[in-house]
């Protein structure tokens, strides 16, 4: 990891915008962290507080930047860390700089961590403009084939191509592309947010259901008795 992006940033929402330090939150009880001390120090944990529409619904974690040999040693719990955030995401979202996906066996091991949450996973390729419509087939085509070899699987995963800057597009032949992809992504995200909230609906429908037979199982002893 470059050494100015080490930790994790959990960005929530709030009224007040405000930058804690894992060791003031770690252990709050009104958020879900608490876990993270079993990897001893949360001195690379940060709570970003902001107040902002999107973070009513969602909590984004955005994880420390790997650059590819780099010589940057990764902290021995680091993937453990990364393991413990995923499993606990509904979706996770993979950047690469498109002009970078040359991957190194530092990156083919985090990756590996999540090997068993593909499903959770869409691929983002950045500064995707860099290329043209030709050079950007052969780069995607290349890229997957070295992502199937990681995840074990043949088929592609979903992949978006765009260019997350304010800058204009070196290529005109990107705008709809990207234009595309990223209504694609939005969509991606809404629907997981629907299928969560219809998810807790139904486990609640069923707690519920096991409550009633329940309490109907202790009516009828007590008439037994």
């Amino acid at each position: 990891p470059d050494p100015s992006t080490d930790a994790f940033f959990i960005i929530m929402n709030s009224f007040n915008k405000n930058l804690i330090d894992g060791e003031n939150f770690v252990k709050d009880p009104t958020k879900p962290f608490q876990d993270y001390s079993q990897f001893g120090s949360s001195s690379y944990l940060k709570l970003c507080l902001l107040p902002n529409k999107v973070l009513e619904s969602i909590t984004i974690v955005d994880t420390p930047g790997i650059i590819p040999n780099s010589g940057f040693n990764i902290r021995e719990s680091f993937q453990q860390e990364l393991e413990w955030f995923a499993d606990k995401s509904d979706l996770i979202l993979v950047m690469f700089d498109i002009n970078k996906l040359v991957l190194s066996d530092q990156i083919r091991e985090i990756l590996s961590v999540l090997k068993d949450k593909r499903d959770k996973i869409r691929i983002l390729l950045n500064k995707a403009d860099s290329f043209n419509s030709n050079d950007r087939l052969m780069a995607f085509g290349a890229f997957s084939n070295s992502l199937g070899k990681i995840f074990d699987r043949p088929e592609l995963m979903q992949v978006y191509l765009g260019s997350f800057w304010d800058n204009s597009y070196k290529h005109p032949d990107t705008d709809n592309r990207f234009g595309n992809d990223l209504k694609s992504l939005l969509d991606d995200i809404q629907m997981i947010l629907k299928n969560k909230i219809l998810n807790r609906i139904r486990d609640m429908e069923h707690r519920a259901e096991k409550l009633l037979v329940r309490d109907s199982i202790n009516s009828h002893m007590k008439n037994i008795d």
